[in-house]
């Protein structure tokens, strides 16, 4: 009986671990895709609204949403969940778009951050460098997030 609750004790202790692993890779994914692809992709998107009123507000409006919503994620069991995972990968794009002064600050803050962090890439790995790594990054933090819940699941 005493064998059953250590092995639980680990178990539950690992999953957390996990999950917060998977919060990093999802942070680190997100702020390097805000910086290329991904940012590129949703600015686009919010480039189509902006010509009206209400469309300048979508990205502030999903942006307080998201960071909500990851607050909840974090403060109900302290183990980053689906929604944190994709609110740390969709928050830096999203900031980015934001309009005014703010968005353009987290655009020239990501840029900066990828353009130090690309030339070190590329210079050891080649010009495709930092955009595999960025991608990497967010694929393994969903892959880590999915295989947390899971293993939640599984008591």
């Amino acid at each position: 009986m005493k064998t059953a609750a250590i092995i639980y004790t680990a178990r539950q202790k690992g999953i957390k671990a996990l999950a917060w692993i998977s919060l990093l890779f999802a942070v680190l994914g997100g702020t390097a895709g805000a910086g290329m692809f991904l940012g590129q992709a949703v600015r686009g998107i919010f480039e189509v609204f902006t010509d009206t009123s209400w469309g300048k507000s979508i990205p502030v409006v999903l942006l307080v949403g998201l960071s909500i919503g990851l607050a909840v994620d974090l403060i109900v069991d302290m183990t980053p969940n689906q929604m944190a995972i994709w609110s740390a990968i969709l928050i830096p794009s999203i900031a980015s778009a934001a309009p005014g002064g703010f968005g353009g600050r987290i655009t020239d803050w990501t840029t900066t951050l990828m353009s130090w962090f690309g030339d070190s890439l590329s210079d050891e790995l080649g010009s495709g460098a930092p955009s595999v790594v960025a991608l990497s990054c967010i694929v393994a933090s969903l892959v880590m997030a999915r295989r947390v819940i899971t293993k939640s699941a599984g008591r």
